[in-house]
């Protein structure tokens, strides 16, 4: 690989930022094109157990957490990390069967990390059970996108808005940008940060990266009185719902929808029906939350691979096109760590060992495991058969529980990836196989209808 002397960036979520401020304390010319893309919202929980089932993403987060340590000191940010209390909370047998055991895992590990099987003060102890609870976890700062976008500002980087569509690389092997404007640039180096830009990228490359999106929601929410809570962690069948305190009366519920059928669409309208039963979910939890005012709420789009691990690193054979994405909702926690890693391959020229689970030709290649979901969302399923009766309109528990998408609508997202013989289990479509020529397929989006809902 050679020393990269243009690297262009594309995407305009938190990696692709720092990565650019990276380069350019590094001396190195940066095309840094951002898109008109919104970054992901805030969700501080970054010293938490990842959101996967394999064993590398454990020692990534890790290894983030120490380069946002290292990012904040060399670029004299003192104030972008904080210490907190962080409560993953369950409200079912199976749900405490799993936190206990991860909370065992953790502490073995040296974690300062313990399960309560008594519910949290803040928590209702009709729904509540126990919760596995982070004494002091590193957190990110409530403004640190703003602490990132002022180091930005200061160095001059605003980037270029170029349109997703007009971007374009004729040749892999040396890549040459074109512009919808016309312009063409001659890059040494391509990262590919943005999916938006990157699934057109790729296929007119003859490349294969399947990814889907998956829209989340965003609730602001005005408390009554001071709420005294910490960060709170709730698993859901099919999503991750946060409450992050953001002063004595505010929170903001963000729930990430990363196995939600019914949120796989590319539309950024909120659910209405959605959010209701968000806001009915969480006030049933936390008592501090009912009469909450709704003050807004905002989609985004988060982006998922089959197997849910990002795909991060070099394209083995193109010397010159890296990859970092498909977070899955994990994009801030991930962004310093993976930053770190593509500025690594720009100056070392390969992939860091033992990356090969998340390397982003994986699908092409067939080196990747077919899941059922994210390793966070599954627990015993019999464990928790009677509360998801309840939940359903039982005796039990009669409040509204739609985010578990009991009835989701015509689902649109991936079960089977054919050219490499594997099955997505309990899944359904998002891509589908094209034949390109005798013997040879590859594997191309399936078109995903903008929902309103």
């Amino acid at each position: 690989m050679d020393t990269p002397d243009h690297v262009v960036v594309t995407g305009n979520g938190l990696p692709a930022r720092l990565l650019v401020l990276h380069l350019h304390k590094a001396g190195l010319r940066t095309t840094w094109l951002r898109g008109s893309a919104a970054s992901m919202p805030p969700a501080p929980d970054i010293d938490m157990m990842p959101m996967g089932g394999d064993d590398l993403l454990p020692m990534l987060m890790h290894q983030s957490i120490s380069a946002w340590r290292a990012f904040a000191a060399d670029f004299e940010v003192p104030g972008l990390l904080r210490v907190g209390e962080v409560q993953d909370i369950a409200n079912s047998a199976g749900r405490v069967a799993m936190l206990r055991h991860e909370a065992l895992l953790d502490a073995a590990s040296g974690e300062n990390i313990s399960y309560v099987s008594t519910p949290p003060a803040f928590a209702d102890a009709a729904h509540v059970k126990g919760a596995k609870v982070w004494r002091e976890a590193t957190l990110l700062a409530a403004d640190f996108e703003a602490q990132v976008q002022g180091l930005l500002d200061k160095a001059g980087l605003a980037g270029t808005a170029a349109d997703a569509a007009g971007i374009d690389v004729a040749d892999p092997l040396r890549p040459r940008i074109s512009l919808g404007n016309g312009e063409v640039l001659e890059a040494s180096h391509v990262v590919l940060t943005g999916p938006a830009a990157t699934a057109p990228l790729l296929k007119r490359m003859g490349l294969v990266l399947p990814l889907r999106p998956a829209r989340g929601h965003v609730l602001r929410l005005v408390c009554k009185a001071a709420h005294g809570l910490p960060l709170v962690i709730h698993r859901l069948k099919r999503g991750h719902m946060f409450v992050i305190p953001q002063d004595d009366t505010t929170v903001v519920l963000h729930y990430n929808a990363i196995a939600d059928p019914s949120q796989a669409t590319y539309g950024r309208r909120p659910s209405p029906e959605l959010v209701k039963a968000l806001q009915q979910h969480a006030a049933e939890l936390i008592p501090a939350l009912r009469g909450a005012t709704l003050e807004r709420v905002d989609t985004v789009t988060h982006w998922l691979t089959p197997d849910y691990l990002p795909a991060l690193g070099l394209w083995p054979g193109l010397d010159k096109i890296v990859v970092g994405m498909g977070f899955a909702g994990r994009d801030n926690g991930y962004a310093a760590g993976s930053a770190r890693i593509l500025m690594d391959i720009l100056t070392q020229g390969k992939n860091p060992m033992g990356m090969n689970a998340i390397a982003p030709n994986r699908f092409a290649g067939g080196a990747w495991k077919a899941v059922e979901g994210p390793g966070s969302l599954m627990w015993d399923n019999a464990q928790i058969l009677a509360v998801d009766v309840a939940m359903a309109g039982g005796a039990e528990a009669s409040y509204m529980d739609k985010v578990t998408m009991v009835d989701p609508p015509a689902p649109r997202y991936a079960s089977t990836v054919n050219q490499v013989e594997k099955t997505i289990m309990g899944g359904h479509k998002t891509m589908q196989v094209e034949q390109t020529r005798p013997g040879k397929s590859k594997i191309v989006m399936a078109p995903v209808k903008p929902s309103d809902t």
